[in-house]
């Protein structure tokens, strides 16, 4: 795979890096816990950028709604980007840290959720002109990255995920010593 990644998916980032190598092909960017909302604009700029080249913007759901005009941009400009989000429910990284303070334990923090049974991501891109696929089966995970990697304009693939807070907290995030 001959491409150009953007990584914007937060909680999900620290297992992309561990299990994905990259050779002198590859071009990585990426951050955690920062702003939200860059990943999509960014590839839709490096696009421009390496003319010949896939871009691949892995980004989480919260970051995708932070960014989501651009796939007007992606769709109009029929540029080369494939994003991959990594749909965990929403904003798992702020409820890690919530629940590090002591303030916030008792809380409920269901505010922070983007419900998966409600957003409809595959519905947002196809509306947009963006050719999309929606999967929560990993059996046919690679599948569905292989097909919509193979569309020449920009796609779109929502891989549906646990949210258990206690999977994605094994990651990168550790909580402060107290």
């Amino acid at each position: 795979m001959d491409a150009v990644f953007i990584d914007e998916s937060q909680t999900f980032s620290w297992f992309f890096k561990r299990y994905f190598s990259f050779t002198n092909k590859h071009i990585a960017y990426s951050s955690i816990a920062s702003h939200l909302g860059w990943g999509l604009p960014f590839a839709c700029g490096s696009s421009v950028h390496f003319k010949n080249k896939k871009i691949v913007c892995l980004i989480s759901d919260a970051s995708f709604l932070l960014g989501v005009q651009t796939l007007v941009t992606l769709s109009k400009y029929n540029l080369p980007v494939f994003a991959i989000i990594m749909n965990n429910g929403g904003f798992s990284s702020l409820k890690l840290e919530m629940q590090n303070y002591v303030k916030f334990k008792t809380q409920k923090i269901d505010y922070l959720s983007l419900p998966q049974d409600i957003l409809s991501y595959n519905s947002i891109a196809t509306g947009m002109g963006v050719p999309s696929i929606t999967t929560d089966k990993p059996s046919n995970l690679l599948e569905q990255i292989s097909r919509s990697y193979k569309i020449k304009g920009p796609s779109l693939l929502d891989v549906k995920l646990n949210n258990d807070l206690k999977i994605w907290g094994q990651g990168w995030y550790k909580a402060p010593a107290r």
